[in-house]
């Protein structure tokens, strides 16, 4: 790395240059010197026959190894980005709270913001409505094929209009009647389960068995929650209670989604 100045460049890795035919081995296999320039690179080669250290690997005595040279490769110097880090603005979130980075992603990545500035109303419940439009951006916003609206409580100029939309044409929830969503309704353990078990695609737990009393096999979260608890989304309130209608706060929710989508 410091054997060569390149003013402008800064180091990048180490690659493999094939004498045999004039190419070299990066990640992407065995590229031709006009690939390897493209994207602001330079080459820098070494002497033939000398001896270097890699990553406390030492090149002599390799198989032809005088069939192979190594190559410095140099990249332009601020063409990476850099990453900026996340700040936390919200005083009731702290770096020993279990949310704490499911917050952070959360704001980050779009999908739910603060109560203000400064609070995130970790406590706060959440609604179906708040629900579906957190899963919704998670997911990238995906808009709905059909703008066909049974329900009277979602209007057009709702925030969580197209999010609802999404999510009834795609099985992942439906209205608590046939022309009511209950978006005002809070959500419970039991349906934010069901909510993000639908959107991986129903996937079948590998253990059938169930550890909750409050859990019954007709229920039409059993396999939410089965797999939701196998795959650390969530566990029960206590080793046999799940509390599969205990209402959900912002904080569960985003931990939830943080769990089984980013983790």
């Amino acid at each position: 790395k410091n054997a060569f100045t390149n003013q402008g460049y800064d180091f990048d890795c180490w690659v493999l240059y094939r004498e045999e035919d004039g190419k070299y081995y990066t990640n992407n296999g065995w590229q031709s010197y006009e690939d390897m320039l493209t994207s602001g690179y330079l080459l820098a080669t070494f002497e033939e026959n000398s001896t270097w250290e890699l990553d406390g690997l030492w090149t002599a005595g390799c198989e032809n190894a005088r069939e192979f040279s190594f190559v410095a490769i140099w990249k332009e110097a601020g063409s990476e980005p850099e990453v900026e880090p996340v700040t936390n603005p919200f005083t009731d979130v702290k770096p020993t709270d279990y949310f704490y980075d499911p917050v952070l992603w959360a704001v980050d990545e779009g999908v739910t913001s603060g109560l203000t500035p400064t609070t995130f109303g970790p406590k706060s419940t959440c609604t179906r409505a708040q629900v579906v439009t957190f899963l919704w951006r998670a997911m990238g916003e995906p808009a709905p094929s059909s703008y066909a609206n049974p329900f009277t409580d979602v209007k057009p100029g709702d925030y969580f209009y197209e999010a609802v939309l999404w999510a009834v044409e795609q099985g992942i929830t439906n209205g608590l009647s046939a022309t009511s969503f209950g978006a005002s309704q809070p959500c419970t353990r039991a349906q934010v389960a069901t909510f993000l078990w639908r959107t991986m695609g129903k996937p079948a737990p590998s253990d059938g068995y169930c550890p909750f009393g409050d859990v019954a096999a007709n229920a039409y979260y059993y396999q939410a929650v089965l797999w939701a608890v196998e795959n650390g989304v969530t566990s029960g309130l206590s080793p046999s209670s799940f509390g599969p209608n205990a209402e959900c706060s912002r904080a569960q929710i985003v931990t939830f989604l943080y769990r089984a989508i980013e983790e």
